[in-house]
This record gives C-alpha cells, sequence and structure tokens, in this order.
C-alpha cells in the first residue's frame, strides 16, 4: 500500500520497522503485519495460520478480504492508504509435519511440502534452504551414481537439522499460541518486554525454559484445552 502513515502519533513509529500484531478482532487464529519498505509505503497482510481457533474466534460469514477491509476502515494509519495496483498477493500453505520428504530419485523441496515456519508463516527463506539441502543431496547422488531412497534420505537428515529444526516442538508453540485470547495476548507482550529480548529469542527457538518462564498459573485452562483438542484428538465444540 501506498499513503500509509507509519510514524502516526497514537502508534510506534513504524519507520524502517516490522510489526506483527496477533488480533483475533483483524485475524482469528492467525496475525497481521505491516512492513514498512520506504517512504509512505508499507506490505499490509492478514494471515490464518490455525483453523480451529478460526472458527472460535472468527466471526461468520467474513472472509480474510473483509478483515483487511475492516483493518483499513479502524486504523488510522491506513485511512490515506491505497493498495498499489498489481501488487497484491494471496496463496495458502500447509502446516503440518511431514511423513517423508524423499524416496528414490525423489525429493520434495519448497512449497511441494510445508516447507515453512509454522510459528509465524515464513516461507521464502526456509524453500530456499530446502533447495540448498536438495543440491547437496543431488550433487552427492551424482557423484555416487546412486539415486536410491538410502541415498536420497540425505536430504531428509539435512531438512530436519538444518532446514526446520524443532519442527515438533514448534507446531506444539503454534497450536498453543493461537487459542489464547486477546488478553492473554496482552499479558504475554508485558511478559516479553519485562523478561527482555533474550526470553523472546530463546522461546522462538523452541526453549522448554523460556517457554516455562511465559507461562502462568492460570494458563490450566487453556493447556486443558489444548491437551483435549490436539493430544487427545477430540475437536473444539
Amino acid at each position: 500500500m501506498e499513503g500509509v502513515d507509519v510514524d502516526h502519533p497514537d502508534y510506534a513509529d513504524l519507520t524502517d520497522a516490522m510489526m506483527l500484531r496477533l488480533d483475533h478482532h483483524l485475524a482469528p487464529g492467525g496475525y497481521s503485519w505491516m512492513f514498512h519498505t520506504g517512504g509512505d509505503r508499507a506490505k499490509v497482510g492478514i494471515c490464518y495460520i490455525q483453523n480451529e481457533s478460526h472458527e472460535r474466534y472468527g466471526d461468520e460469514g467474513m472472509r480474510i478480504d473483509d478483515y483487511l477491509e475492516r483493518w483499513e476502515a479502524e486504523d488510522p494509519r491506513l485511512a490515506d492508504a491505497e493498495r498499489i495496483a498489481g501488487e497484491q498477493h494471496r496463496g495458502s500453505a500447509h502446516v503440518q509435519m511431514p511423513d517423508g520428504l524423499s524416496t528414490g530419485g525423489f525429493m520434495a523441496v519448497g512449497d511441494t511440502v510445508p516447507t515453512i515456519d509454522p510459528l509465524w508463516g515464513e516461507g521464502i527463506y526456509k524453500c530456499m534452504e530446502s533447495g540448498r539441502a536438495a543440491a547437496v543431496t543431488a550433487d552427492r547422488c551424482l557423484m555416487g551414481d546412486d539415486s536410491s531412497a538410502a541415498a536420497t534420505s540425505v536430504y531428509d537428515d539435512l531438512w530436519h537439522t538444518r532446514v526446520a529444526p524443532n519442527i515438533r516442538t514448534r507446531l506444539t508453540m503454534t497450536r498453543l499460541l493461537y487459542l489464547a485470547g486477546n488478553e492473554r495476548y496482552d499479558r504475554l507482550m508485558a511478559d516479553l518486554d519485562r523478561l527482555g529480548d533474550g526470553t523472546l529469542s530463546a522461546a522462538n527457538g523452541g526453549s522448554v525454559r523460556a517457554l516455562a518462564r511465559l507461562l502462568h498459573l492460570d494458563d490450566a485452562s487453556l493447556l486443558a484445552r489444548f491437551a483435549r483438542e490436539h493430544l487427545l484428538g477430540s475437536q473444539p465444540g
């Protein structure tokens, strides 16, 4: 968009900055973002991460375009903003644990499998890393004249160690994060501000100790709901 007021007096200055916003009012079961790209231009968008939370927090009949229009109507930073012709993008991605990534003479690279960060939906960097891992594997197979399933399984090892390490932990973090309501998000932001960037970095990396520092006794009901819906296999009502 252009015409974005990135330094509005009622909001934090987003000049040369990236904002992620957890708010079910604008992105139920996901998050929204505003990334300054120079001058009065910014990338403004919305995504959904988890279907169950979208169903719980979303408004009936609202589609993703409706939520973006709601944001444009309510946020004074976007009061004079206009969408740049030909610069709108949309898509979808599956966030799940892959059963396998290769077999004899075949490797699944990039968006052919969920090579994205499940917590924030980051994809480009992860897909490029998967391409690098595939190139290393292909070179090894060609040099050894062996493209069997055993030979290409090197790609699986590289994917899990270099491309998407700790994916199981991050999938769990994703499911738990988007179950929370807006009030819990406010408390999370206050805790992160109090504990400092080190805790955020460690938690984002999957540190159990850092994650534990962000939990409170009254999160028991949230954890119980998570167990019912994801660990025990039941569906939300």
